[in-house]
């Protein structure tokens, strides 16, 4: 909605910068969002436009945080970039399409019993590599947990 509305187009011609940057976090939030909704084409046309608007920010108010906005760009292109690193082929060398999400159909059956109640109620992800591909402190590992846990 904030984007068809167009609330922010103004932002680059006001004297303050401060609502330029809002319009620079809208876009990084809604990149995130997006990545975890698996949205990837929407994802790559907003860090186009997070690229266009993060050249006209410099360049209009030439900021402090010009290297720190540029770093944003670089990790969210990482990101995507590594996302889509992993293939896993066929024996026919066709490449199978993974959702990363657990299903009744990509998971082995359990025998149930009266005394087996069991389900998924709350997780605690802990990642343990450094120097991560990362965006937002969404790490790569974790947001493939992520994905394979959502419901």
């Amino acid at each position: 909605a904030i984007r068809g509305r167009a609330y922010y187009s103004r932002a680059a011609k006001e004297d303050r910068s401060d609502l330029m940057v809002k319009k620079l976090r809208y876009y990084a939030r809604f990149i995130v969002v997006c990545l975890l909704l698996k949205k990837m084409k929407l994802v790559r046309d907003l860090v186009m436009e997070l690229d266009k608007q993060i050249v006209d920010y410099t360049s209009t108010y030439e900021p402090d945080d010009q290297l720190e906005w540029s770093l944003v760009l670089e990790e969210i292109k990482s990101f995507i970039k590594a996302d889509g690193i992993v293939s896993v082929l066929h024996a026919d060398s066709n490449t199978i399409v993974l959702s990363h999400r657990l299903s009744p159909l990509t998971t082995p059956p359990v025998e149930k019993s009266t005394m087996m109640n069991l389900s998924l109620q709350e997780i605690l992800i802990v990642g343990n590599c450094n120097d991560q591909v990362k965006f937002s402190e969404l790490t790569m590992d974790m947001f493939r947990m992520l994905q394979t846990l959502e419901r």
